[in-house]
């Protein structure tokens, strides 16, 4: 029986912003989206990078937006390295600190810019947030991750090869970090041995992601912070949103 997949792509764009194309230090575009408020002038700017599409209705950002640039924030909303509009390739956490960086430093040469940033989002848009404060740039001032952490890609998923990938993890990879686009694909848990549901899910969607191959069924170290860990970068305010996360620095 044939098994039904799902591709997901970009939504249309998105009236109230304007759509750039900012390149990284390595001629990679990221697909950007910019929010300004009604009043002309200088602003300070709210940052998100996700890889679920800047555009979707299910991430919000349309309405997020509105919300800040009615309290005088430009709302910058990017998708990541790999996903959906933007160029490079698809895998998670590896560049997020050099590429949280450098739309940072686009942000600040801006006519629009104050040279003051900021960055919100929950889940894998919470981590780039901590990425991003690795990179030490100084124009990021506050982070607001919530349903996250700075560990988040050893808890989903595992990449310690002393322990085990979570499931949750491993399906998270096949559908998000397959192809730019994002390929649901329901797999039979019952099956065993569990990776031929996968390897039939990936026949199927037509897809392969690296980084399910990365961590299964033998994890494989990845540097997650390549800049060094969130502990001992440059100090930025955050606030935090969960309970158990320890005081705001």
């Amino acid at each position: 029986m044939p098994i039904a997949t799902e591709h997901i792509g970009p939504a249309p764009l998105r009236a109230a912003a304007e759509q750039y194309m900012v390149p990284m230090r390595d001629g990679v575009e990221l697909a950007t989206d910019v929010y300004l408020p009604a009043s002309p002038g200088r602003h300070p700017a709210v940052l998100i990078r996700l890889p679920y599409d800047k555009n979707s209705r299910y991430c919000y950002m349309e309405q997020i937006a509105a919300e800040l640039t009615a309290h005088g924030y430009a709302t910058v909303v990017q998708d990541v390295r790999g996903k959906f509009r933007s160029q490079g390739e698809t895998v998670p956490f590896v560049h997020e600190a050099e590429d949280g960086y450098d739309t940072i430093e686009w942000i600040t040469r801006q006519k629009w810019s104050d040279a003051v940033v900021g960055m919100c989002g929950d889940s894998y848009f919470g981590f780039t947030q901590w990425a991003a404060v690795t990179s030490g740039h100084p124009a990021l001032k506050a982070i607001v991750p919530r349903v996250t952490s700075m560990e988040l890609a050893v808890v989903v998923p595992r990449w310690d090869p002393e322990r085990i990938v979570t499931l949750y993890g491993a399906e998270y990879l096949a559908d998000y970090w397959a192809s730019r686009v994002t390929a649901h694909v329901p797999i039979d848990y019952d099956r065993r041995p569990l990776l031929a549901a996968f390897e039939e899910a990936f026949k199927a969607s037509g897809t392969r992601s690296a980084a399910f191959d990365s961590c299964v069924p033998h994890p494989q170290p990845v540097d997650q912070f390549p800049l060094g860990h969130p502990a001992g970068a440059r100090q930025v305010r955050w606030h935090r949103t969960l309970p158990g996360q320890g005081p705001g620095r």
